[in-house]
């Protein structure tokens, strides 16, 4: 399975917010950080940590939408991290 397949899926259990799920599917995830409107932070070879942000219905606005830190990786300040990157 790949890193964003892992990925979609723990958001998926985490959140289980379906009116959501497109925007967190394997391929959503990865192209929105292709478009460098996505960061991850890997640790040991996994993701531990991510933020996205998605578009609006107005053409000039995103939203931060998505943040996510690892329920074994809290308490580290890893979701300022990603407000940093």
């Amino acid at each position: 399975m790949d890193k964003w397949e892992v990925l979609s899926r723990a958001l998926a259990q985490e959140g289980g917010d379906t009116l959501l799920q497109s925007r967190t599917s394997p391929r959503s995830l990865k192209e929105a950080c292709e478009a460098r409107r996505g960061v991850t932070i890997d640790m040991g070879g996994r993701t531990v940590a991510c933020g996205f942000l998605w578009g609006t219905p107005d053409p000039g606005v995103l939203e931060f939408g998505t943040l996510w830190v690892d329920p074994t990786h809290r308490k580290l300040r890893l979701s300022s991290m990603v407000f940093r990157l």
